[in-house]
């Protein structure tokens, strides 16, 4: 199977091995420039994107490749097997499926990597991770409509932080199912308690990326969770980027979504307007509410064009009956051009950073005019 479609790659003097697992690697034994290299890389990713059969089953396969050539920089076999360990790490943690050649600030983003990964196994594991609120506000009557929940977290006890420092840790499948699991679980726990206040706090939003998503029984998963709170699905809105329908793996994810939008919960479609969007995924995709990216509600005052745009979402939506709404509002200003496009919801800075779940029902009470 995959050994053997590797050997046809194999030139005299050449030699394959497998490491163990699904690893193997390949010494080529001439002096080739990178783009040699680079081409006999795209060749294996080529081949092994075929199908492979087994028992009359047809497998989809794909390879990260590293890449570390013998020089001064890596003058023995063993800096060389290290070198390419540190690029297949650095492709597999940045763009699965793809290949990189070994440079000297791999070493230095591993080690960070690392480190984030550390940090976000140990912020699970103390319970140290939790959901801050940022409201989603009518731009005509001022009241808020909901939240969306962002992952905040902290270092014994101290403060609580953003998610940059562990951002890349997000990319690990263990750390990802960690805190997707934390966040829901926190979220519904304050849900609960707002509902039995009696507040009207709308719904609130949370974002799951690609590997939530494409997991095996991830829909299943998320509706046992919300009947075993006894929450509603119209109190929950899901936020995704647009990248998650695209690629290996799309129809899982496009099944999942298309799962939570039957049962009644709202889909929102992150980042519009960034570099994935298409009108075909408003049509294919089943999508309530599409939300402005803030580079471009931040830079309208510097230029008609970022209004254009923003006037043509909002045209988008309302020819797909979609709701939309505009982050990163810092100023009066942009709420007011905003509200003259027909944007009709907004977030950002100007009505509330986020804030813990006890400070939720204070806000509920505010009216931003």
């Amino acid at each position: 199977g995959f050994a053997h479609r590797l050997r046809t790659f194999l030139r005299e003097g050449d030699f394959i091995a497998r490491l163990g697992g699904d690893e193997f690697a390949m010494l080529i034994t001439d002096a080739a420039p990178k783009e040699t290299l680079a081409s006999i890389a795209n060749r294996i990713q080529t081949e092994m994107q075929k199908p492979f059969f087994h028992e009359g089953i047809a497998i989809e396969c794909s390879s990260s490749i590293g890449g570390c050539r013998l020089n001064s920089r890596c003058p023995s076999a063993e800096a060389l097997m290290q070198g390419a360990d540190l690029a297949l790490f650095s492709v597999k943690t940045t763009q699965r499926g793809s290949f990189a050649m070994y440079s000297q600030n791999m070493r230095k983003e591993t080690t960070a990597h690392r480190a984030a990964i550390d940090t976000a196994h140990r912020a699970l594991s103390e319970d140290l991770i939790r959901p801050f609120y940022q409201p989603k506000v009518d731009l005509v009557s001022g009241r808020i409509t909901g939240f969306e929940a962002l992952m905040r977290w902290r270092r014994g006890k101290g403060a609580y932080r953003s998610v940059s420092e562990i951002l890349s840790a997000l990319g690990d499948p263990t750390v990802a199912a960690g805190v997707s699991e934390r966040m829901m679980d926190k979220v519904l726990e304050d849900i609960s308690v707002w509902r039995k206040r009696g507040l009207d706090f709308g719904s609130v939003a949370l974002n799951f990326g690609e590997l939530d998503l494409k997991a095996e029984g991830f829909a299943d998963w998320f509706l046992e969770r919300l009947e075993r709170a006894g929450a509603a699905p119209h109190e929950i809105q899901i936020e995704v980027v647009e990248s998650v329908f695209l690629g290996r793996g799309a129809e899982r994810v496009t099944e999942a979504v298309s799962q939570l939008h039957a049962s009644g919960i709202t889909i929102a479609l992150d980042d519009f307007g960034t570099g994935y969007a298409a009108l075909s995924h408003l049509q294919q995709y089943p999508v309530d509410l599409l939300k402005i990216d803030r580079s471009f509600v931040q830079s309208m005052s510097t230029g008609k064009g970022n209004r254009a745009i923003i006037r043509a979402i909002v045209d988008l939506s309302v020819h797909f009956d979609i709701d939309v709404v505009a982050e990163g509002i810092e100023t009066k200003a942009q709420a007011d051009h905003l509200r003259q496009a027909g944007c009709r919801f907004g977030q950002g800075f100007l009505y509330s950073r986020p804030v813990p779940a006890r400070k939720v029902p204070s806000l509920l009470g505010v009216r931003f005019l």
